[in-house]
C-alpha cells in the first residue's frame, strides 16, 4: 500500500469515528436523563474551598444497596449506573453510629445545564479535531492532534448515564470507548509535546515507548473487562476493573498531563525562534488552564477524597481553553506575525 493511500485510509477511518461519536453521544442523551443518584444526605458536600465544620452536614454513609454490600465510593457510583431516577431503593446506612434499614428514593443525576455543558463543551473538541483533519492534514502531527481531540470529545459526551434506557449493544460501545479514550490520552499528549511545534530526533523519542506500551496494556485490559462485564455477566466485584479503572488509569492521565506540560516548558527553553517559541507558550496556556486545572479540581479530589472541589458541569468549561488556543496556534502558523 502506498504512503498516499495509508494516508487517506487513516483519514477516512479518522471522519467515521467522528461520525459514531456523534451517533453515540446523541444515544448517550438519554441515559443521562435517566442516569440517578443518591438523596442530598448521602452526597458529601463539594468542598469549594470550605474546610470541614458545624455548618457542613455530614453525610450518610450507606454499607448495602438493594442488597448489595458497598465496598467502595467507586463500587456504588458503578451499581448506581443499573438504575433509573425515581426508584426506590432498599439500603442500609450508618450515621454517626447508628445502622438503619430504610427505603431511599433516587434523584436525577444530571440536569439540563449539566447535560448541555457535557454537550457543548465535547461538541468544541469534535469540531476542532474535525478542523484539524480538514485543515492541518498536510502537518506532521494532524493525525496525533486530531485524536487527542476526539478521545477528548469521547470522554466528555461519553459521560456514563442509567444503563436502562440503551441497548446492550450501545452501553457496551460507549463503555468501550471512554475506557480506551482515557489510556491513550496522556501518552498522546506526551506525544504531541515530541512533534510540536518541530518533531525532536528519534533518539529522543524513544521516551514514548513505555507510554504507549502502558497505554496498549490498559487498552487490551479495558477490551477484556468491558467484554467480560457486558457480554460474560460476570458480577464487576470478580473482576479488578474498579481499582484499574477508577484509580490507575486516572493516575496516569495525571502523569502524563504533568510529563507533557515539564516538556513544553523545557522545549521552549531550547527554540530559539520567537514565534516557534510564543507559540508553545499559547500551547502550554490551553493545557495548564484547561485539562490540567480540570484533573487538579476533579480528579485528583476524587482519587485522595472521594468527591470533587466543585461541579464537573463547571470544570468543563475551563476545559474549552486547549481547542481555542490550539486554534489560536494553528492559525498563527498560517499567517505569522
Amino acid at each position: 500500500m502506498s504512503t498516499t493511500t495509508a494516508r487517506r485510509s487513516f483519514y477516512l477511518s479518522m471522519l467515521l469515528l467522528n461520525v459514531a461519536i456523534v451517533v453515540l453521544a446523541i444515544l448517550n442523551i438519554s441515559a443521562l436523563r435517566e442516569s440517578a443518584q443518591l438523596p442530598p444526605e448521602y452526597r458529601t458536600p463539594y468542598m469549594l474551598m470550605q474546610y470541614q465544620s458545624e455548618t457542613v452536614a455530614e453525610a450518610r454513609m450507606l454499607t448495602s444497596f438493594d442488597g448489595q454490600d458497598i465496598h467502595s465510593p467507586m463500587h456504588l457510583d458503578y451499581l448506581l449506573t443499573m438504575y433509573r431516577h425515581g426508584s426506590s431503593i432498599p439500603v442500609t446506612d450508618v450515621y454517626q453510629g447508628e445502622v438503619t434499614e430504610r427505603r431511599i428514593t433516587l434523584v436525577p443525576a444530571t440536569t439540563s445545564f449539566s447535560i448541555g455543558s457535557s454537550l457543548s463543551v465535547g461538541t468544541i473538541f469534535l469540531l476542532f479535531a474535525l478542523y484539524v483533519l480538514f485543515r492541518h492534514r498536510d502537518r506532521s502531527y494532524a493525525p496525533v492532534l486530531h485524536l487527542l481531540a476526539a478521545c477528548t470529545a469521547i470522554m466528555i459526551l461519553f459521560d456514563w448515564g442509567a444503563l436502562a434506557p440503551l441497548p446492550l449493544v450501545a452501553n457496551f460501545l460507549l463503555r468501550l470507548l471512554f475506557d480506551l479514550s482515557i489510556w491513550i490520552l496522556p501518552t498522546l499528549f506526551f506525544h504531541f509535546s515530541f512533534i510540536y511545534p518541530t518533531d525532536r530526533p528519534r533518539l529522543r523519542r524513544r521516551w514514548l515507548v513505555p507510554w504507549y506500551a502502558v497505554s496498549l496494556i490498559g487498552m487490551g485490559l479495558s477490551i477484556y473487562y468491558t467484554v467480560t462485564l457486558y457480554v460474560g455477566g460476570t458480577p464487576i466485584l470478580d473482576t479488578d476493573y474498579l481499582p484499574v479503572h477508577g484509580i490507575i488509569n486516572d493516575v496516569f492521565l495525571i502523569a502524563g498531563l504533568l510529563c507533557t506540560v515539564a516538556h513544553f516548558e523545557y522545549a521552549a527553553l531550547k527554540i530559539t525562534d520567537a514565534v516557534l517559541r510564543k507559540n508553545v507558550y499559547w500551547v502550554l496556556l490551553g493545557i495548564m488552564f484547561g485539562p490540567l486545572v480540570y484533573v487538579f479540581m476533579i480528579l485528583a479530589p476524587r482519587i485522595l477524597q472521594g468527591s470533587e472541589f466543585v461541579s464537573d458541569a463547571l470544570m468543563q468549561y475551563t476545559l474549552i481553553l486547549a481547542p481555542l488556543m490550539f486554534w489560536k496556534v494553528l492559525r498563527r502558523e498560517r499567517q505569522p506575525e
